[in-house]
């Protein structure tokens, strides 16, 4: 019996290593041209921004699941969505403050002011914790419990 994984598993694992460093990579790019579409028409291009997050959100479960590859007997743990959702909020945060401005509605102080650290470092590395919480989903079945 292998007690590690084989080549083919190692191959598969670097594939998404290399996916997730693209996926940084695009979304540096996109970050960029959001950046510049902003300051350019001072106004929030919320499809710019998701270009900018999606690819941070991809690169954590890439990783992830290379991080957990293969699968003996897989499933997906729906668990893991939640996780992802509690660290995907600063980014959605963010996003939200930048997009509420253009609206005629008056929203909170508490709602609308930005509680993160500047940059924008935090809310990204936070998507990209929520991409992994969504890449551990993927893994082994627990094994049942047997009667003695």
């Amino acid at each position: 019996m292998r007690r590690t994984a084989g080549i083919k598993a190692w191959i598969v694992r670097l594939a998404f290593v290399a996916l997730a460093f693209v996926s940084l990579w695009l979304s540096q790019i996109a970050d960029q041209r959001f950046r510049e579409t902003v300051a350019a028409a001072a106004r929030f291009d919320l499809r710019q921004w998701s270009a900018t997050v999606t690819p941070l959100i991809l690169a954590g479960a890439f990783f992830a699941v290379a991080a957990r590859y293969p699968f003996p007997r897989p499933r997906y743990a729906w668990g893991r969505l939640l996780l992802a959702g509690v660290a995907v909020l600063p980014a959605l945060h963010v996003g939200f403050i930048l997009w509420a401005p253009q609206f005629t509605v008056h929203w909170p102080t508490a709602v609308i002011t930005p509680r993160w650290f500047d940059g924008g470092s935090v809310p990204a590395a936070c998507a990209v914790l929520a991409g992994a919480a969504i890449g551990c989903g993927f893994g082994a079945r627990r094994e049942r419990a047997r009667a003695s």
